[in-house]
């Protein structure tokens, strides 16, 4: 059976999506909704499966696209309320059969996965959502969860200014992580195995290691130690951007949750630290 996609997202994981999806064979067509249709065209991957369109808000994301099997949605960061909850909505009254959304795993905070980081739990009513519009109606869902990006890790300014946040966590302190290829496997499986995965929330990550084990690893492969900045230029951005400060105090006290074991069991190519070293990374 060939399925028709829709991506609606511009965000970092859109690529890898692409990719995965149009390995296979299940795909008659990839829809992909972009809000900058030039930029997209030059930093995604080209294939005669995919065709860009201009995204103009939720009721727009239909005009060009006919019939939809599944869609794909992660929100842009400060747009996952009011324009989530109608993303989800229009994609109902236009029959998509099965949504997968983009989320990020809380399982380490207290009951009832509040974190007090603004985008986590901004995710987890969008989530809930999801779950309540759907119930009696033709379409399924899949909530893909997923944990601290390896490709965070890099040697420009902004993947620096991260890593020297990651340093600061308290010593000994283990962060989950996911390779962005993995989260790409991910979601081509949950799209087009609705089945399979309907009505599943699913912890994505490869690793769980504190800074100090990272960088012996980094140190080992490269020869140097894992690209930082001056710390009062992370200390700065900490304080300066309100939802990485959030993000960072919580993943130095409570942190992701995601079952690593459980998730190789899903998908036992998922790369740890060093397989995304040697493989995946851009540094």
């Amino acid at each position: 059976m060939s399925l028709n996609i829709l991506i609606s997202s511009d965000t970092w994981p859109c690529a890898a999506v692409i990719s995965a999806l149009v390995e296979l064979p299940q795909v008659a067509q990839i829809f992909v909704a972009a809000g900058d249709v030039e930029a997209a065209t030059k930093s995604l991957p080209s294939s005669s499966l995919v065709t860009f369109f201009k995204a103009e808000g939720p009721h727009s994301l239909f005009a060009r696209t006919g019939p939809i099997d599944a869609l794909f949605y992660i929100p842009v960061t400060g747009q996952e309320g009011a324009k989530g909850r109608e993303t989800i909505d229009t994609s109902i009254a236009h029959g998509v059969k099965h949504f997968v959304l983009g989320s990020v795993d809380r399982k380490g905070a207290p009951e009832g996965h509040v974190t007090g980081v603004r985008y986590f739990d901004a995710m987890a009513k969008l989530e809930a959502y999801l779950k309540e519009q759907t119930v009696n109606t033709h379409m399924s869902w899949v909530i893909l969860q997923r944990v601290f990006y390896m490709d965070n890790i890099n040697d420009d300014f902004a993947g620096k200014a991260v890593c020297t946040l990651w340093a600061g966590l308290p010593p000994g302190k283990k962060l989950q992580l996911v390779g962005l290829k993995d989260v790409g496997w991910f979601a081509a499986q949950t799209l087009l195995d609705a089945e399979k995965w309907k009505g599943k929330e699913v912890g994505m990550a490869g690793d769980e290691l504190s800074f100090e084990e990272a960088d012996r690893i980094y140190l080992r492969l490269r020869g140097s130690r894992i690209p930082q900045t001056w710390g009062l230029v992370g200390a700065g951005l900490k304080w300066a951007i309100s939802d990485l400060r959030q993000n960072f105090e919580w993943l130095g006290t409570a942190g992701h949750g995601v079952d690593v074991e459980k998730c190789r069991g899903l998908y036992p190519e998922i790369q740890d630290f060093e397989n995304w070293l040697k493989t995946s990374s851009k540094t």
